[in-house]
């Protein structure tokens, strides 16, 4: 079993760099947008323990 979640970054570029982080995309889920990244987790179905943890650019897919 596998599942996607965001993980939120601020897509400001009010930091010490005055850039954006270049690992961080935007992507729309629904009506909703979000900027920062995906988190790809593989859970085995018979224990519900995690096996993978992959992250991604939102914009991106992934597949187990």
């Amino acid at each position: 079993m596998a599942d996607g979640s965001f993980i939120e970054a601020p897509s400001s570029t009010k930091n010490a760099d005055k850039k954006r982080d270049p690992e961080m995309h935007s992507a729309k889920k629904g009506s909703n947008r979000h900027f920062g990244m995906k988190m790809h987790i593989g859970v085995d179905k018979v224990t519900g323990i995690i096996h993978t943890v992959v992250t991604t650019p939102a914009r991106l897919m992934f597949t187990m």
